[in-house]
């Protein structure tokens, strides 16, 4: 069943361009938020240079603008990790060895309201369109609610 909602998912990319260039936090985000109505248990995955884990590891407990430096030197790309998948808005993998993040290291201990919170920061890429924050809003509650109203079972 999951494998079914990240194939509809995906179709945000034909709407948001960019969005691995300053949308990634807010589509994990209300990702993880969609998965957890529907059962899962999601983890929040930060992507990082393996020199920065260490440092992320003690600014995550900063706000304001000091962690606003903190988050620009040391998260490259946020995912979902779910029953042993990692998702983004380019699908569900079991390992980022095969894809274009496969050099960075694996800092899985982002909280959803760290999340929140950097997500109202202003630092995003300027690749990126915040106009587009709707649709991946629109568009993932759009999927859950086909889900949910099928009365599927998507948790395990």
């Amino acid at each position: 069943m999951l494998q079914e909602f990240v194939k509809e998912y995906m179709e945000i990319n034909k709407d948001v361009p960019n969005i691995n260039f300053g949308g990634c936090g807010v589509f994990a985000e209300h990702l993880y938020d969609r998965l957890k109505l529907m059962g899962y248990k999601p983890r929040l995955v930060v992507l990082t240079h393996s020199k920065h884990v260490k440092m992320l590891r003690l600014r995550l407990r900063l706000s304001g603008q000091d962690f606003v430096r903190a988050y620009d030197a040391a998260i490259i790309h946020v995912a979902v990790k779910v029953d042993g998948y990692y998702l983004d808005n380019l699908g569900a993998v079991t390992s980022f060895e095969d894809t274009r993040y496969n050099r960075y290291a694996k800092f899985e201990r982002l909280s959803i309201e760290k999340l929140r919170e950097i997500n109202g920061l202003p630092i995003w890429n300027s690749s990126f369109n915040i106009r587009h924050i709707p649709k991946i809003i629109k568009r993932l509650d759009k999927i859950y609610e086909k889900f949910s109203s099928k009365g599927l079972e998507v948790s395990k």
